[in-house]
């Protein structure tokens, strides 16, 4: 037992690494921050990173087995340095962005904004087409309900994409930009809220 305690003291996080960590989310608490840090531990087996399906495994035990589609863009979201894992800091981070109040500062809404921007855009072009719109509002749609709007309209899942997109694209070239994507996610926060809280973190 108390080699066992010994073992979870020397795994949590110290030093400089920790203060940069409060920096890069100053919403989180230390205590937080270190029982996070235990639990990703543990589910990466000690490693440093949680490979795709690992990821998709951690949101499919807080969501159900039909989150995996959404939970492989939520991935590539998480993953900033695109090298196929996501290390702790980057789940760190991406999950005080996805848990974000809607009510957070200026700031703290950009990040929010470019995160979900980043979850539609599946194949990391910079831009958002009809078709990566319909998969996540599809991902969405297995593991959830759809907006109001789309439920007293009676859409299915690709009417309601397609509505959504006509109505961000504002320039009709076929494609989102992040820019046309940021103006349409001040208006209405539909576009990030369907993209669901990121799982609790007893994992």
């Amino acid at each position: 037992m108390g080699q066992q305690q010994g073992k979870d003291r020397q795994q949590k996080l110290k030093g400089p690494l920790l203060k940069k960590l409060q920096k890069k989310v100053p919403g989180m608490k230390i205590e937080e921050i270190q029982e996070i840090y235990l639990d990703f531990r543990r589910e990466t087996k000690g490693k440093d990173a949680l490979k795709r399906d690992d990821f998709i495994r951690v949101y499919k035990n807080a969501f159900g087995e039909k989150v995996g589609s959404l939970a492989n863009s939520i991935f590539d979201a998480f993953d900033e340095d695109g090298n196929g894992t996501v290390d702790f800091e980057e789940f760190l981070v991406g999950l005080s962005i996805a848990e974000m109040s809607a009510n957070t500062d200026r700031e703290g809404k950009m990040k929010r904004i470019r995160w979900a921007f980043n979850v539609y855009d599946k194949d990391g072009s910079g831009t958002i087409d009809k078709r990566e719109m319909r998969q996540t509002v599809k991902a969405v749609a297995d593991v959830s309900v759809l907006p109001e709007d789309a439920l007293e309209n009676k859409e299915s899942p690709n009417k309601f994409a397609d509505r959504l997109f006509d109505e961000i694209d504002v320039n009709g070239d076929g494609e989102i930009t992040y820019n046309e994507f940021k103006a349409a996610a001040e208006r209405n926060a539909t576009l990030i809220e369907m993209l669901m809280p990121a799982p609790e973190i007893d994992i």
